[in-house]
């Protein structure tokens, strides 16, 4: 019996101490691991973001409409169809960003031009032509920018509030804005979660997709939720991003493809942005589809470049003073930036000292840039 009595307690020692050892390798081996904190998504998107600080690509951008959301997510727009051909080069705080439309394209601009509609701003009755998609150029180089539409202006403008105009004026049909990521460094959702801009931020949850998980976090305001869906095997990428106004009104961005570049960094390569009605109706949609981009190498200065057509008006726009005409087409390239502001100072000044001298009283000097 005693040795009945021994073997038995062996057995239950057995029993107790076996599944004692496959706990802690379980615990060693297969930890949960710790959830993301907001931070932690917002300077994952920002540490991806800032690895392209210098690169080209070439790309269409296409608008029009589509009979649904799944429609357009999948073919991009169907209806209405117009097209441009653009190319966005950045080094540093240097960027050059070039958009030809086509043919189509400058047939409906030519008629929404013959045909404004009437409308009524602040109690001002007028007419307003809604251009559908036009060309345009852009010039920084980070001490001044230049906006370029051949069809009306050319626009100067800087050194004053140059950061702030950046971020209002870079192009917002690039991969990276269209696609939810803000026009700059400076400008998009890794910064706007970091200090608490357009509303009150906070993480929902992670998700389980095909092939990985998405970080769910959301932007609440007074007037629309926004909803970002990062891919944080991506780049921390916003894959999705969901914007429902109060009113019923919403959009839907979505990165449908990346592509993977040196030093584990992601770049959109495909992006739809679905505009809907309140009834759930498709009445826009944009899609940008990248043809090639180069990562690797150097950007030449002498690459960053507009041709600015003749007969266009010049004008820096905190001198009303200062806009003057082209006689002919000019390549203007980075390094012509501030020659370009001097032109402009110089009409300004040959005008009020004009006028000085009409009213007999000595001219200003001109201002420098």
């Amino acid at each position: 019996m005693n040795r009945r009595i021994s073997f038995g307690h062996l057995a239950v020692c057995g029993l107790l101490v076996i599944p004692l050892l496959v706990l802690s390798a379980r615990a060693d081996n297969k930890a949960p691991k710790r959830p993301l904190k907001l931070k932690e998504v917002a300077e994952g998107y920002l540490k991806n973001r800032a690895g392209f600080k210098s690169f080209r690509c070439e790309f269409l951008y296409r608008i029009g409409s589509a009979p649904s959301l799944k429609d357009a997510v999948k073919n991009g727009p169907t209806k209405r169809v117009l097209t441009a051909s653009c190319k966005w080069i950045i080094n540093g705080k240097n960027i050059c960003y070039m958009r030809v439309i086509d043919k189509k394209a400058k047939t409906a601009q030519t008629d929404s031009k013959a045909n404004p509609k009437p409308t009524d701003i602040g109690g001002q009755k007028g007419y307003v032509a809604a251009i559908p998609l036009s060309a345009r150029g852009y010039l920084t180089d980070g001490v001044r920018a230049l906006t370029y539409n051949p069809d009306f202006v050319v626009n100067l403008m800087g050194p004053k509030r140059i950061d702030e105009l950046i971020d209002g004026l870079s192009p917002r049909g690039t991969p990276w804005a269209l696609g939810g990521l803000g026009p700059t460094i400076t400008s998009n959702p890794g910064r706007w979660m970091l200090d608490g801009k357009l509303g009150k931020w906070s993480l929902l949850r992670t998700e389980k997709v095909k092939g990985g998980k998405r970080i769910v976090v959301q932007c609440k305001r007074e007037s629309a939720c926004l909803t970002y869906h990062f891919d944080p095997d991506r780049g921390f990428l916003p894959v999705r991003r969901e914007y429902l106004l109060n009113d019923g009104r919403s959009s839907r961005i979505e990165i449908t493809g990346v592509r993977k570049c040196p030093g584990g960094r992601w770049f959109p390569t495909r992006v739809v942005y679905v505009n809907m009605r309140a009834n759930g109706d498709v009445w826009r949609v944009q899609e940008i589809s990248l043809t090639t981009v180069d990562t690797k190498t150097k950007v030449q200065p002498q690459e960053m470049a507009l041709t600015l057509r003749g007969g266009i008006s010049v004008l820096h726009v905190d001198d009303m003073l200062s806009s003057f005409r082209l006689q002919r087409n000019e390549r203007i390239g980075i390094k012509d930036l501030k020659a370009l502001h001097e032109r402009c100072n110089e009409t300004a000044h040959r005008r009020r000292l004009k006028r000085a001298e009409q009213a007999g009283q000595k001219g200003p000097q001109p201002k420098q840039p």
